[in-house]
């Protein structure tokens, strides 16, 4: 896959099929999109998907959380298969662009012959643009249409926005379903105060960015990958109340069956079940006794779930 920067600083020369979207989370619903778009391969087309390193949900100040950062869309996108992942810089000159001017653009840039969209896509300024406006301008300016109806699943769209409703409810499985792949933290192992290794119970931290969604507060089962091996894993999101001090919210993780120094190396904690919430303990012999109650509980789920220790 081919990474490029815009607009207007690297050009498309071969006509292509553009896929358009904020893309958060690359859910089954923008995997039909993506399709659509490699299917237009055998029209002799490049496929490429449009998205934008700032999310104009931030940009706008609205929801300022994502599903996945930039770096974890790019190793989703990956995995599609598309041939060029675009990201433009969404700014003041993109957010104020007019429909017509927005099109005009990726037909320039980008040699554009198809474009990809969902039923409820909306583009330009205040998103003024919207289907019926593709079909209008599409022949003037020498693109074909196509347009995907929403995907569902229970009666209800497949949209980033149910989806991270579920995460920050804690209902993870229904979230993966629905992503087609289970929801992810991706990052480097950073130090913590160590305050585990204290207790018998060494663990490793990542620090998410700061517009990372993370999951509703509490201990959850779930997979770590580092490398090409995988390992159970013990879970906790929040600020560890019991802990003297306040901190930033963090991802802390006991690896089931793994000794080892890993500082510095990167993981993926994939999260496959929510065990409970977050709370204080009155003292660390409480939260000691309660982790050891978290841990045989997750070995249990791993005895009946072996499968999902293998992606």
């Amino acid at each position: 896959m081919i990474y490029l920067y815009g607009p207007a600083q690297d050009r498309i020369m071969e006509d292509s099929a553009v896929c358009v979207g904020k893309f958060d989370g690359l859910h089954r619903g923008h995997r039909l999109l993506i399709d659509k778009t490699r299917e237009e391969e055998t029209r002799g087309l490049v496929s490429v998907a449009l998205t934008f390193k700032t999310s104009p949900r931030r940009f706008l100040d609205q929801d300022r959380f994502n599903i996945v950062d930039n770096r974890e869309r790019g190793m989703l996108f990956e995995r599609t298969g598309i041939s060029c992942l675009l990201q433009w810089e969404f700014n003041e000159k993109v957010a104020r662009m007019e429909p017509e001017a927005f099109l005009r653009q990726l037909v320039h840039d980008l040699s554009m012959r198809t474009l990809v969209v969902g039923e409820d896509f909306h583009f330009g300024y205040r998103g003024a643009g919207d289907v019926e406006t593709l079909k209008q301008l599409a022949p003037e300016l020498g693109f074909r249409p196509l347009i995907i109806p929403k995907l569902k699943e229970g009666g209800e769209d497949i949209s980033s926005s149910r989806i991270r409703r579920l995460i920050t409810g804690g209902q993870i499985e229904e979230a993966n379903f629905l992503l087609g792949y289970d929801f992810f933290c991706y990052g480097e192992i950073v130090h913590g105060r160590k305050i585990g290794r204290t207790i018998g119970i060494p663990t490793i931290n990542l620090s998410p960015p700061e517009d990372k969604l993370l999951p509703r507060y509490g201990v959850y089962v779930t997979r770590v990958v580092m490398g090409t091996k995988s390992y159970w894993g013990m879970t906790n999101v929040g600020v560890k109340p019991t802990i003297e001090g306040r901190r930033a919210p963090g991802i802390e993780t006991y690896l089931m069956d793994f000794e080892g120094d890993i500082y510095g190396r990167e993981a993926r904690i994939d999260f496959l079940h929510f065990v409970r919430d977050e709370k204080k303990f009155e003292d660390i012999k409480a939260l000691k006794l309660q982790i050891g109650r978290d841990r045989e509980q997750i070995a249990r789920y791993a005895s009946c779930h072996p499968e999902s220790l293998s992606e």
